[in-house]
């Protein structure tokens, strides 16, 4: 990381005497006074280095157009993590000599899985399990409607992908290892029979439903493409499910709404900004450079199927309509103007409304018939979460028959 010191009077006052001699018209005069300079040049950057502190005065220095900079390092601990006590512009250390970020600094990272020893030795373990409890209740209100309340404990080891050396990514942090992410899943919901009051010969019934999923020790890649765990990451939102059937006509409508998308860790939000810390641990979406931040589902997403029976129901015919919202890049929002030029920008996509449709036709109990279409409207769009930006089918019709021996 680059700081840099302010010049003592001393060294102001011995450039303030070579400038004055370096404008004589005696050469000699200029000559010991350029001799002179660079001499305590060399004695004011050895009293710097008997001090600690890694900074050079140049040469021929000009404190109005030259700084007096240098270098300074915050390592990882043994978890492959950063400390803001760890850091010299937090824990006092470029204070005591006077240091403060350089103008326009820039810091280098020195990548993590070139760091410590490649053939450590890695200890045996038979058994990485773990309880993974389930807890659920339900609680009639009347003859029709009922609540209910579901709470799991998850656990999902690391992938072969995420353990070894994968493409887009960098090994881990050379002495650690990546622990298991552990999710905690709860949800709330109400459920309604509509059966009696639509009608329904079939079923007709409402679902809403409310969710919180909450993962520790996330398995992420950081800011400088490196694989490890970090703090955790919190999804909320609400879901609606519903669906009528009489045996004539039927429908289903569902929907989904996202509250909170929140990503967490202190370790990468100090780092991306060791100067002034203005990054927060807490995040919408993802860090930068993050494989979470082009995973962000839909704000919102509606689907509605409508569709009937016919000719003894041997014929189906039914129609389906997509819709779901834009994604928006909250890099902004999120760091400002301190993202580097590199920052992986996610892919983004457009809301886009679909229209699909089917026909089903049963000849006999052993022969049957559908054609289907996707796209009708032949709509030019990405599909949520996509990893490129080659757009989804267009106009699409198929035909299929089965028969069964």
């Amino acid at each position: 990381m680059n700081y840099e010191i302010a010049p003592t009077q001393d060294l102001l006052d011995a450039h303030a005497k070579f400038a004055a001699g370096r404008n004589s018209e005696d050469s000699a005069e200029r000559t010991k006074a350029m001799r002179e300079y660079m001499s305590f040049v060399q004695n004011y950057n050895r009293e710097l280095s008997e001090k600690g502190i890694d900074a050079k005065v140049p040469v021929f220095y000009d404190p109005a157009t030259q700084t007096i900079s240098g270098d300074t390092t915050w390592y990882v601990r043994d978890d492959g993590k950063f400390y803001a006590e760890d850091n010299p512009f937090k824990n006092g250390q470029m204070e005591a000599i006077g240091g403060k970020p350089k103008e326009n600094a820039q810091y280098t990272h020195t990548n993590r899985s070139f760091n410590g020893d490649p053939f450590v030795e890695v200890p045996k373990q038979g058994n990485s399990g773990t309880w993974q409890p389930v807890i659920s209740a339900t609680a009639w209100l009347t003859d029709h409607s009922r609540i209910y309340a579901r709470y799991a404990k998850t656990q999902r080891m690391p992938s072969m992908f995420e353990t070894t050396v994968g493409f887009s990514a960098n090994p881990i942090y050379l002495g650690t290892g990546l622990k298991p992410e552990k999710g905690t899943n709860i949800e709330i919901g109400y459920i309604h029979d509509l059966s009696e009051l639509l009608d329904a010969d079939r079923f007709a019934d409402l679902k809403i439903a409310w969710f919180r999923n909450s993962i520790k020790d996330v398995i992420d890649r950081d800011q400088f493409f490196s694989l490890r765990n970090i703090d955790k990451q919190v999804i909320e939102g609400i879901e609606l499910q519903s669906r009528y059937d009489n045996g004539r006509f039927f429908a289903d409508f569902s929907a989904s709404y996202f509250l909170k998308n929140e990503v967490c860790d202190n370790s990468t939000a100090i780092s991306m900004d060791p100067y002034y810390g203005r990054v927060q641990s807490c995040v919408k979406d993802g860090f930068y450079n993050s494989y979470l931040r082009n995973m962000t589902p839909p704000k919102y997403a509606l689907n509605l199927t409508i569709g009937g029976r016919f000719m003894d129901d041997k014929l189906e015919i039914g129609t389906r309509i997509l819709h779901h919202a834009g994604s928006k890049n909250t890099d902004k929002e999120n760091f400002g103007d301190i993202a580097p030029w590199q920052t992986n920008v996610p892919v983004h996509w457009s809301k886009a409304t679909t229209l699909d449709a089917w026909v089903n036709y049963a000849f006999d109990d052993m022969t049957t018939m559908e054609v289907v279409a996707t796209n009708l409207t032949n709509q030019y769009y990405l599909d949520p979460l996509t990893r490129s930006h080659f757009p989804a089918p267009g106009r699409t019709i198929r035909i299929g028959f089965n028969m069964k021996f």
